[in-house]
């Protein structure tokens, strides 16, 4: 990203909006970013690219360090402290990716210019795929997280089925959609989880 496109940005006095520009820009520019968007700890970021941004929101295709594809993260654009580009740590993942003895498989999903509330919108791709999400729900006072399949999304309110990361069912949870601050969609841990879930035979023959 030029300076001159930066100095046009930051320009800007609205702090979403400028984080809002520069997530936009590195979408088009297909730019690896390092996004720092917990308020809970400063030190912590997710790098990857930009899949889709909405009017407060922001899903990333999220990379791990090695350079391999780690799901989907989305997150509130009022969370979001600082985003890097061009740091050495994403210079390393480019490499990396660049010099892959397998080529890497293309995610089947499109990415979106713009969408009005990515959080729903992962939502909605977990519900069609059957995939497992793990939800970030804040409150004022604190936070905690929810996993499992989405069974539901209506009115608000989106119903998950709970899955521990062993891969046992563990009942029904309803959560309003406005107090999810961040959504995790179909990453390592979680497609770990859903292979669990799936060979509980194997797993589990006593049960049988």
């Amino acid at each position: 990203m030029s300076e001159d496109l930066l100095r046009e940005i930051l320009g800007n006095a609205n702090k979403n909006d400028t984080f809002r520009l520069l997530l936009i820009r590195a979408q088009e520019a297909r730019a690896l970013v390092q996004v720092y968007a917990n308020p809970h700890n400063l030190d912590e970021f997710v790098v990857g690219y930009v899949r889709s941004v909405g009017a407060d929101t922001c899903t990333l295709e999220e990379l791990r360090y090695t350079g391999e594809p780690d799901g989907n993260n989305t997150f509130l654009m009022r969370d979001v402290v600082e985003i890097a580009s061009d740091t050495r740590l994403l210079r390393r993942i480019e490499l990396l990716q660049e010099h892959a003895e397998t080529e890497i498989e293309e995610d089947e999903e499109s990415f979106e210019p713009e969408v009005s509330d990515c959080i729903s919108v992962e939502l909605e791709r977990a519900l069609g795929r059957n995939e497992i999400v793990n939800c970030k729900i804040t409150t004022p006072r604190d936070f905690r997280h929810v996993s499992g399949f989405v069974r539901s999304l209506l009115n608000g309110y989106v119903q998950i089925e709970l899955i521990t990361m062993e891969g046992d069912l563990d009942g029904m949870a309803t959560i309003r959609v406005g107090d999810i601050s961040s959504v995790y969609r179909n990453e390592k841990r979680q497609q770990a989880a859903m292979l669990f879930h799936s060979e509980q035979d194997r797993l589990y023959p006593e049960r049988g």
